[in-house]
């Protein structure tokens, strides 16, 4: 009997019994997932391995972290010093206090071999036992990610800080990478193996991973528990213990970024609404208490230790900086907030950001990235027989999600957003408190951790067109995913290798200058020879194999019995 409801009859489909090639399929479906996960590590790996050490903002501050959690055994508040000493000096790299300008790197470009050897030896020099010298950035973000980063950063301690920088990113990009097998079981389940194949291919080349995913982030570890909810999210019949299972994974994303927060109000929602018995409609409520019982066990200890060590929830920045402002203005800074700056800054960012030195291509780049995809749904969808869907059984009928898994997704989405929009709210009424014109906010990138949802939904509405149509159009998506991926990667070689600058407050690359540099000996030399760069031969086979291994999974997803 569904809960409080009228008694329903349903009839259970009898036990199949498993087949060798019912085995050798789900084996293979497995290999499958993780020869896709190989995919993706290698495509982030390859770009990691030419990326400057502290190139931009932020992995000096990861590092930072991680390292006073090995040192201190605790996680640091966000108003204490935790930034080693020899760890600031990580910004030599970006060669001095102006490491956002567009000049820095062509200053580089012009030093002498000699000079470059100093300034990589003085930077990445590594003195643990070093004082604190600064608060760090980071430390307004939860534990969990430098907690499980603790023993590599123990073992590590003492070499160079490239080295450090190194080999932590490439553990934090085997950390993303789990995602995939979870994501394209989630497809799969949706949308059989050739489809879910096609979209994790697609989304392995999404340029912007190569900045949020592919380096030492507390995003990595998110973007797999993200993508185990998704695949909850996407099973036929959840019961009571996956519902539990949701709500520890809720927990612990509260333990690695606070954005989990937004996504609270989605789930809750999917198992308060998920089931769709016949008669009258009465909520799931103990799905739902068991969703949240479980997220509250697991991260409230957390938001506890937050309100009594810095009076807030979240000791987020932009509310440590509004923290003395009655509510009623932070309600009122939501209506400050430019609509046209939030919807294209979110956007943009999405797509690229350019690094952490916010290299922008061309807009050009961004509509070929953008329009892509509607266009890959109308060529699948537009003329032709569609596929016939699969017609569930009565029992999948009763216990299929009242919410379908798209819109779970879209309340993901806008609850990802709505938070966004809070947190932009509170830097514009900071901003206007210091007399600042410009703020943050808009930080599209965040939303690439819920590309596994995206992905999930996209290939479902493509795989609903015609056969031939829906095959043609996901490889030619595909093809433009990988020429913008290169794209943006030789953007990025350029502008490191001081062969263009950046034009205003968007950062875009002239290519009136940037074209010609391409050709140049100086703008690789300069851009190889920056710290924590490794041999770009190393590089260069990484990206041959991960190209080698799309073409290879893509022909085999195509081919007739595909995966």
């Amino acid at each position: 009997m569904p809960d409080g409801g009228e008694p329903t009859t349903v009839t259970a489909r009898p036990a199949t019994p498993r087949t060798p090639g019912a085995t050798r399929g789900r084996a293979g479906r497995a290999s499958t997932g993780w020869l896709l996960a190989a995919v993706f590590f290698l495509v982030l790996t390859s770009h990691w391995l030419v990326t400057p050490v502290g190139e931009g903002l932020d992995v000096y501050g990861h590092l930072a972290y991680a390292t006073f959690v090995e040192r201190e055994g605790r996680w640091p508040t966000a108003t204490e010093p935790s930034m080693r000493e020899d760890i600031a000096h990580l910004r030599q790299i970006c060669l001095g206090p102006d490491y956002l300008c567009p000049g820095a790197y062509t200053r580089w470009r012009h030093t002498e071999p000699a000079a470059r050897a100093a300034t990589a030896a003085r930077a990445v020099e590594s003195a643990p036992t070093l004082p604190y010298v600064a608060t760090n950035y980071q430390a307004q973000h939860p534990p969990l990610y430098y907690v499980l980063l603790a023993p590599a950063t123990r073992a590590l301690r003492g070499t160079p800080l490239d080295l450090q920088v190194f080999w932590l990113g490439l553990l934090s990009i085997g950390l993303s990478a789990l995602a995939v097998p979870l994501c394209y079981r989630a497809v799969a389940a949706r949308t059989g193996g050739a489809a879910a194949a096609f979209g994790i291919l697609v989304m392995a080349w999404f340029p912007n991973l190569l900045p949020f995913f592919g380096r030492m982030s507390n995003d990595t570890l998110a973007f797999p528990l993200v993508a185990a909810l998704v695949a909850l999210v996407a099973s036929r019949a959840p019961g009571l213990g996956r519902m539990a299972l949701a709500g520890v994974l809720v927990g612990v994303g509260l333990w690695t970024k606070s954005y989990f927060a937004a996504l609270i109000p989605a789930m809750a929602a999917w198992a308060l609404l998920r089931r769709a018995p016949t008669g009258a409609w009465r909520p799931d409520w103990r799905s739902f208490a068991t969703l949240t019982a479980a997220a509250l066990a697991v991260g409230a200890p957390l938001l506890v230790h937050n309100v009594l060590a810095t009076g807030h929830l979240f000791p987020l920045l932009e509310a440590r900086a509004t923290s003395g402002l009655p509510l009623a203005d932070k309600l009122g800074a939501l209506l400050l907030v430019d609509p046209v700056w939030f919807t294209l800054g979110m956007a943009r960012n999405f797509v690229w950001v350019g690094y952490w030195s916010f290299v922008s291509p061309s807009y050009s780049f961004y509509l070929l990235v953008a329009l892509a995809v509607p266009a890959c749904i109308v060529a699948a969808r537009s003329g032709g027989t569609a596929a016939t869907p699969k017609t569930p059984s009565p029992a999948g009928i009763a216990a299929e999600a009242r919410l379908s898994p798209a819109t779970v997704v879209f309340l993901m989405t806008l609850a990802f957003l709505a938070g966004m929009w809070w947190h932009a709210a509170l830097f514009r009424l900071d901003a206007l408190a210091r007399g600042l014109e410009r703020f943050s906010g808009n930080e599209g990138y965040y939303l690439n951790v819920l590309l596994p949802g995206f992905v999930l939904v996209f290939t479902h509405a493509v795989w609903r067109g015609a056969p031939r149509r829906r095959l043609r159009a996901m490889v030619g998506l595909l093809v433009v995913m990988v020429a913008a991926n290169l794209w943006a990667r030789l953007s990025t070689i350029v502008f490191w290798g001081g062969g263009a600058t950046l034009e205003g407050y968007e950062r875009v690359l002239r290519w009136r200058d940037g074209l010609p540099a391409l050709g140049e000996r100086a703008t690789w030399e300069g851009a190889f020879s920056l710290p924590g760069v490794v041999s770009p031969w190393i590089a260069g086979a990484s990206l041959a194999l991960a190209l080698t291994a799309t073409i290879v999974l893509a022909r085999r997803a195509g081919a007739p019995g595909g995966p």
